[in-house]
């Protein structure tokens, strides 16, 4: 009837059939999979088995995580943790270090970590700078997204959370990491 307003409302496409994984992990719970189940079927099927046995899910967490430190190594994985616990304790990171062809220094507030899918080590964060608000005055704000490699680093230091009036602070820690970059020859 409204056609000629809206235009003509496409099919809803089919339901995707169920994966692979999904239909090794139900034959390991012993679900039985109906004839034609989409993927959100099983999913919703798997979800209600590890409700009712909590232990379900943990044992398949682990053996994620046993997964994980197999193709990654343990060395690898344990350096993702260690930057993560200082994402998580709200740390900065006064860093000096290689982007492209320049040396940059920065704090960075730490947000997390993540190993990438070539197995490389990825630390999320942010850089801080010293900003002008008209109400409040001089504030630290927290500017653009920075996606740390951290074997570009050429030197470090964590550094505690700062607030977000702690000016003096915030320049005299970056003062020191741009000391240290002119001494290192950056």
């Amino acid at each position: 009837m409204f056609d000629w307003l809206f235009g003509k409302r496409e099919p809803e496409p089919p339901p995707l059939p169920p994966t692979e994984k999904q239909l090794n992990y139900a034959r390991k719970l012993r679900l039985a999979v109906p004839q034609g189940a989409s993927r959100d079927d099983v999913s919703a099927m798997l979800a209600d088995a590890e409700a009712a046995n909590p232990n379900l899910r943990q044992e398949r967490e682990q053996a994620k995580e046993r997964q994980r430190v197999k193709k990654y190594g343990p060395e690898l994985i344990a350096q993702e943790q260690q930057w993560e616990q200082l994402a998580n304790q709200n740390k900065w990171l006064a860093a000096v270090y290689k982007s492209g062809k320049s040396v940059k220094v920065e704090l960075l507030r730490l947000n997390g970590a993540y190993i990438a899918d070539g197995g490389k080590l990825k630390v999320e964060s942010e850089a801080g700078k010293v900003v002008k608000d008209r109400h409040l005055g001089y504030v630290i704000d927290l500017g653009r997204y920075v996606e740390l490699d951290p074997t570009k680093l050429l030197w470090s230091q964590v550094i505690d959370d700062f607030d977000i009036d702690d000016v003096a602070r915030f320049q005299a820690t970056l003062q020191h990491a741009e000391s240290v970059a002119q001494r290192m020859g950056g």
